[in-house]
């Protein structure tokens, strides 16, 4: 699996081919602002059996710091820094 960060959209490659959206690449800006809208664990790390840091409820809102390609978003919650799943940053 490829691992880089993702600092444009204009870098990230589509592929009109795919017959479903499991490799979906999901950019989001640094810096944006989203509020949520459904209750979301955040972890310490980009893996859904790493630590949990907290929960994120619906109605919050997490500050992007950084999109990664693999399918994870590096969040601020609360002064917290952590992971979410970008699919539920949509």
């Amino acid at each position: 699996m490829r691992k880089y960060l993702v600092t444009s959209k204009s870098k990230i490659k589509s592929d009109e081919n795919k017959s479903d959206n499991t490799d979906e690449v999901i950019y989001i800006p640094e810096g944006k602002r989203i509020e949520l809208s459904q209750t979301v664990n955040v972890r310490a790390a980009m893996n859904a059996d790493s630590e949990l840091v907290g929960v994120a409820y619906k109605g919050e809102v997490v500050t992007v710091v950084m999109s990664y390609d693999d399918g994870w978003t590096k969040v601020l919650w609360n002064d917290i820094t952590g992971y979410i799943k970008s699919e539920f940053l949509k």
